[in-house]
């Protein structure tokens, strides 16, 4: 009686994971091949300006804007990026700044982005 009880049981257990193993990685988890990617402006009093709004500032993917409803928070800057992995150009806006751009092959599941802010010449 027992064992005819262990069979079932191991029986279930082979099915279920033969049924979890054809099913895709992307349905299981929509973001498998994600980098969720930290952005620490340096100097500070920069990062201070732009997550205070005083300093306008923009997110490019690929030449693609990326707004701020896709991180974490409503700012761009103070919370996680999500990125696809692979190779992609980001350039990084703010006014009265260089703009900031460089091409990144992302991998991983975390990154963090230092990024050199300089302010432009007024001549």
């Amino acid at each position: 009686m027992k064992s005819r009880k262990y069979l079932k049981f191991t029986c279930f257990l082979f099915l279920a994971i033969f049924i979890l193993s054809c099913v895709p990685v992307r349905l299981i988890n929509p973001n498998f091949n994600t980098t969720y990617v930290k952005v620490k402006i340096n100097p500070e009093e920069t990062e201070k300006d732009i997550l205070k709004g005083k300093v306008k500032s923009e997110v490019y993917i690929d030449d693609g804007y990326l707004p701020p409803r896709y991180s974490w928070k409503k700012s761009t800057f103070s919370s996680y990026l999500r990125i696809p992995q692979g190779k992609h150009k980001v350039t990084i806006k703010a006014e009265g700044y260089k703009t900031w751009e460089k091409a990144i092959f992302f991998a991983g599941r975390f990154t963090v982005l230092n990024i050199e802010m300089e302010k432009e010449k007024i001549q």
